[in-house]
């Protein structure tokens, strides 16, 4: 988990300097839409958005995908029971975290409110603010939960609150397409 967060606040900090540079890239292409399909999982996401990250941890598998610095989409795909809730999941996102690095981060969260059922989905949001040298931010992050057989698929989706109205119909498209997929195979495809 904390490698997790760790990705998440960097992507955060990321974004935020960019931010300066119009650096943020394109709208997501919703017309040209590539698909995953592996390690058990398949769906669809923007063209013009890339798998910039896989890592395996023991039974686990992690991917994020980036949305051209507009916003990020980590999927966790995990065993566990199906009464394993985002309160809980989200409980490190809540507690103040420092780290030292080139830039000194420290972030925290706060919910929005419990978790909710929507859809075939639980969902729960919170705001990640953060420090980062001179700048502060607060970043929009919502959870999805997804239960399988045996396993829980938790999206980490996040984005400053300016681009959600951009940004959530691609969030959309890529939670509306996900299904559980046992034929595919360990490595990935993508296709378009």
């Amino acid at each position: 988990m904390r490698i997790l967060r760790v990705l998440v606040v960097a992507a955060i900090v990321f974004w935020f300097y960019s931010k300066d540079f119009d650096l943020l890239g394109e709208e997501p292409d919703l017309k040209s839409t590539l698909i995953y399909d592996a390690h058990g999982i398949r769906f669809e996401y923007p063209g013009n958005w890339e798998i910039n990250m896989e890592l395996h941890q023991g039974e686990g598998h992690n991917l994020m995908l980036d949305a051209g610095l507009k916003g990020t989409l980590t999927l966790t795909i995990t065993p566990g029971p199906a009464d394993y809730s985002l309160d809980r999941w989200s409980e490190p996102f809540l507690e103040k975290d420092e780290t030292e690095g080139t830039i000194d981060t420290v972030s925290w969260g706060e919910r929005r409110g419990p978790s909710k059922q929507m859809g075939r989905y639980e969902w729960l949001a919170i705001d990640v603010y953060g420090e980062a040298g001179p700048l502060d931010w607060v970043n929009y992050t919502q959870f999805y939960k997804l239960t399988g057989v045996d396993q829980l698929c938790i999206w980490n989706v996040q984005c400053d609150e300016e681009e959600l109205d951009t940004m959530q119909p691609a969030f959309d498209l890529v939670l509306d397409s996900f299904t559980w997929n046992p034929n595919a195979s360990l490595e990935g495809e993508i296709s378009r």
